[in-house]
């Protein structure tokens, strides 16, 4: 970008913000991101999206967090990797405070307004990230996802969101809530835009065909007719391009039970992450409490459960497999409301099973969305397989 275009872009930035809150403070973040240089490299002339809970050099670490408001020391390795490849960073993206929540809307930094649903939730707990891409104002960011946090939001505001397994983008340098459930992830206006910056971390190759299975416990989790339709038509698709498998169920999966236990999972590891931040919201604090005093029995119930639901999985992906289902069960839900409970019933699959999963919105309806799940290291197979299903839908 020359000079001139680079401030009518930033300016373009903080228009839209004005508009949809995804950023936490621009009067303060901005200007230092606005100074950047401009390098040069596969990702030169982008502006690539930045969670909060990921350590920006010189910007407020904040996580989320009203009280933390001391300037990161460092870029976190991710960060490093995205300038060296030419990226610029827009730092500080809103998100659900310390990444606890699933609402995009935060007692400190505000509520994110979702561009493709006005009066809505952008979800959470990457709403900033999301809203910053289906805004038009980037076309990549990075989020956090611990049960869903990268692919709900992606779902409810119409763009592409890739789960990578474990390991796929650096986690060093990110303020963790639940490790072992914990993932980078990436949102983006389409799909070759996520695969080029997943690229930049990972360059295995699609590989082999892979078969896309409808588990047959959808049968448990009530959907809305519109999910219920993507996830036909996405199907069909799939038939027609000879890769739809017979639905089959997930050995140990029990939607309720498993959704419950992860929650539970989550809140006990958190309560641990986060033990000593000052600042906490009495809503992230009853979340913390929850965990800390599970019944040791209890939680180790439930982890039984989540450990034979990652065994059911890995045997399907071990068949050469990949889950088709919704996103979520139903589409955004209005401000001021709770979220569903049950928003989390896909999503969750894969981090319990430490797989990879991608979120992509449907050509000409992009509030519904399906999700293709499968073994760690499938990223580019996945990515692969979902370009292949949209140019067969949008045909």
């Amino acid at each position: 970008m020359n000079g001139r275009a680079a401030a009518s872009f930033w300016d373009r930035i903080a228009q839209a913000d004005d508009v949809f809150g995804f950023l936490e403070d621009p009067a303060t973040s901005l200007p230092l991101d606005h100074a950047q240089g401009v390098g040069a490299g596969r990702l030169a002339g982008q502006v690539i999206g930045v969670k909060s809970n990921i350590s920006v050099e010189g910007q407020a670490w904040t996580a989320g967090i009203g009280a933390r408001r001391a300037p990161a020391a460092g870029d976190a390795p991710v960060i490093k990797q995205m300038r060296a490849a030419g990226a610029q960073i827009l730092s500080r993206l809103v998100m659900d405070e310390a990444a606890l929540g699933a609402a995009g809307d935060n007692p400190h930094f505000g509520q994110v307004e979702n561009p493709a649903r006005p009066g809505f939730s952008a979800g959470g707990s990457s709403g900033g990230s999301a809203a910053s891409v289906a805004s038009g104002a980037l076309r990549l960011a990075l989020g956090s996802d611990t049960l869903g946090s990268v692919r709900i939001p992606a779902a409810y505001c119409g763009v592409v969101g890739l789960k990578p397994a474990p390991g796929g983008l650096p986690l060093d340098g990110v303020l963790p809530l639940a490790p072992g459930f914990d993932a980078l992830g990436i949102l983006g206006a389409s799909l070759a835009e996520v695969a080029t910056l997943y690229g930049l971390f990972d360059a295995t190759a699609p590989g082999s065909e892979l078969g896309l299975c409808v588990p047959a416990q959808m049968s448990e989790i009530p959907c809305a007719p519109g999910a219920r339709a993507a996830l036909d038509r996405t199907a069909q698709a799939a038939a027609v391009l000879g890769r739809l498998a017979p639905a089959r169920s997930v050995p140990g999966w029990q939607p309720a039970a498993a959704r419950k236990a992860a929650f539970a999972e989550l809140c006990a590891r958190a309560s641990q992450s986060l033990a000593g931040l000052d600042g906490l919201s009495a809503g992230v604090q009853r979340s913390l409490a929850y965990g800390a005093r599970l019944a040791p029995e209890k939680r180790a119930e439930g982890l039984e459960h989540l450990k034979d639901l990652a065994a059911g999985l890995g045997s399907m992906f071990d068949e050469g497999l990949v889950l088709l289902t919704p996103t979520t069960p139903s589409g955004s839900f209005p401000h001021g409301t709770p979220p569903p409970k049950d928003q989390a019933s896909f999503t969750a699959l894969a981090n319990v099973a430490g797989a990879a999963s991608l979120s992509i919105p449907l050509a000409g309806d992009p509030l519904q969305s399906v999700m293709l799940t499968g073994a760690a290291g499938t990223e580019a197979s996945l990515l692969d397989i979902a370009q292949s299903l949209t140019t067969a839908m949008a045909g």
